[in-house]
């Protein structure tokens, strides 16, 4: 097994010492009405300094397509040691450079000051991160970024996070990705921000999560699979990954899944945890394809920052594909995968790819319209992946099966454990003295749109490229007909699938889709709910373009699977 990792410095996060830190008690209560969770109540109290000045708190506006994130928030009200503060909201910047509401208090704070707000359930029918408050499955779960009001500052707090949970049904219990001990560490705000909180009916790894524990992982999805074995598998995809990636005592970790009701699969990696979404109908294998996926995020932190000019542009072509280069070839190489299973997956990435009407964007562009096209969004997820597949197949044929991608990889994470710069001209530069100065012709020539086809050995021995005609994924009306509000269907193309369906202009779409995950395979049906002329119609077509040339890969006869890992 390679050990891609020479120490554990990039999955520890970096503190800030001081002698006297702030404190801050976070008190959260999930609210409860007619047996469904209608939103949490916040309370929060901060430590100030003599001398401090007023206080900004904030809370991002929009992430993404996310919207209207403060105006789930009511009853703010503070206070500190010499009464009630007025707080006064104005707009501005605020994490993730983000647009910003900020409460500004009227005065400076004398001692501790407690902020109160109530932050109701999100019910937005709109794709994206999975930040929000929302009560789907067993509980209710949020990432900090979508509920919390902080200081805009960035001092470094002792965090004690505290639950609530009276109105809940017996039984219920809490977890956060927060693991981290408030008497020896601190933390600087944006920590809370990225953190993970759930609670619930929650089904868990180890079930009795007061134990300490250096995993742990929780649950309140609904879907056809039982919850309890997945996480077990990421536990143990934790510990074997973790070996992989070269830490022989990893930092706490933590696991939180929750439902999908708009269909597909998504996560987001944080410092030392993950949040991963599942509609009812998601695969066993999309599942810990997804898990796999965003631990590589966190094991890889830190790789392909910014350079001198303090710019690091398009570099998700990077992070998110060596992402899914990783979700794979990570979980084959120890075991957690059959052949076959890396083989799907792969597959799963190489049809999306080449069925894809926007194969040829310039990955600049792709970044740029990464919330305003899904077929432009998934770019730097499948170009990049195949391009690393590329690199690993001409590394492999250079040196003679000698050395492969990892051992790039080994370099890159050499330079960032040796407090190295790991900008993108470092990671060039790596290319050049692997393979010549052509890796630099192929670099910008994949950045400006070039197909990517790995050789037909490039997965193995246990593997072999075979050339097809697939469909594009073209839905045969404008896309933002799925994405705007209200949904009505625009510019339909009389002989698409979806007029022969029976589809027309200026019908209304009540139903929510996730394009990301239906573009994956265009001949899956799709079903459109819609309204015309008061009536309900569902229509339901494969939402199928043109053929085109792609690829993908099957197994060699007579290659045993003990021979494929490689």
């Amino acid at each position: 097994m390679r050990n891609l990792f020479l120490s554990a410095s990039a999955m520890v996060l970096t503190t800030a010492a001081v002698a006297e830190p702030l404190k801050l008690d976070l008190t959260l209560t999930p609210q409860v009405s007619a047996d469904a969770v209608t939103g949490w109540s916040v309370e929060s109290r901060f430590d100030t300094a003599a001398g401090d000045p007023v206080m900004r708190f904030t809370i991002p506006k929009t992430l993404g397509p996310l919207q209207r994130i403060p105006d789930r928030l009511s009853h703010i009200t503070a206070r500190d040691d010499q009464g009630p503060l007025n707080l006064t909201p104005s707009d501005g910047t605020g994490y993730m450079g983000a647009p910003a509401q900020i409460f500004t208090t009227d005065r400076a704070p004398v001692g501790d000051v407690i902020l109160s707000y109530q932050v109701a359930t999100s019910h937005e029918t709109i794709s994206g991160p999975n930040w929000e408050l929302r009560p789907e499955g067993l509980g209710s779960s949020a990432q900090g970024s979508s509920i919390l009001l902080l200081p805009d500052q960035e001092k470094p707090y002792e965090v004690s996070i505290n639950w609530d949970l009276k109105q809940l049904p017996q039984g219920a219990r809490s977890i956060t990705s927060y693991a981290r001990d408030p008497k020896t560490v601190t933390e600087p705000i944006s920590r809370l921000r990225q953190t993970y909180f759930m609670a619930g009916n929650l089904i868990s790894t180890p079930d009795d999560l007061t134990t300490p524990s250096v995993f742990r992982a929780a649950s309140t999805a609904i879907n056809n699979h039982p919850q309890k074995p997945l996480l077990d598998w990421s536990s143990d995809a934790y510990t074997r990954m973790s070996g992989y990636f070269g830490f022989s005592s990893p930092p706490p970790f933590t696991v939180l899944m929750r439902s999908n009701i708009y269909g597909g699969t998504s996560g987001t990696a944080g410092p030392e945890g993950l949040i991963a979404t599942m509609a009812p109908q998601a695969s066993e294998l999309g599942i810990k394809s997804l898990i796999s996926h965003e631990m590589v995020h966190v094991y890889l932190h830190g790789l392909m920052e910014a350079d001198d000019s303090g710019r690091n542009p398009d570099a998700g072509w990077f992070t998110e594909g060596i992402a899914v280069y990783y979700q794979r070839r990570a979980p084959f190489m120890t075991g957690l995968f059959t052949p076959d299973q890396f083989l799907e997956d792969f597959n799963e990435t190489a049809r999306a790819y080449y069925s894809n009407i926007r194969i040829n964007v310039p990955m600049s562009e792709a970044i740029k319209n990464f919330w305003t096209d899904p077929r432009q969004r998934i770019q730097p997820y499948n170009r990049g992946s195949m391009y690393f597949h590329v690199l690993d197949g001409q590394i492999r044929a250079k040196s003679a099966g000698k050395r492969t991608l990892d051992d790039v990889i080994r370099a890159y994470l050499k330079r960032h454990n040796d407090g190295l710069s790991v900008t993108d001209k470092d990671w060039m530069d790596l290319l050049v003295v692997e393979l010549g100065p052509q890796a630099r012709t192929d670099f910008e020539a994949m950045m400006n749109g070039a197909v990517q086809v790995p050789s037909s050995d490039a997965l193995g021995i246990c593997f072999k490229r075979v050339e097809t005609q697939m469909p594009v994924f073209e839905l045969g009306f404008e896309m933002s007909s799925l994405i705007n509000r209200p949904r009505v269907i625009a510019g339909l193309d009389p002989a698409s699938p979806a007029a022969k369906a029976g589809l027309k202009d200026g019908d209304v779409v009540t139903n929510t889709l996730i394009i990301d995950a239906i573009q994956d395979d265009p001949r899956e049906p799709i079903t459109l709910k819609i309204e015309r002329g008061g009536q309900k119609h569902d229509i339901t077509f494969s939402p199928q373009g043109h053929l085109t040339k792609g690829y993908l890969w099957q197994r060699v006869k007579g290659v045993a699977d003990k021979k494929c890992a490689v």
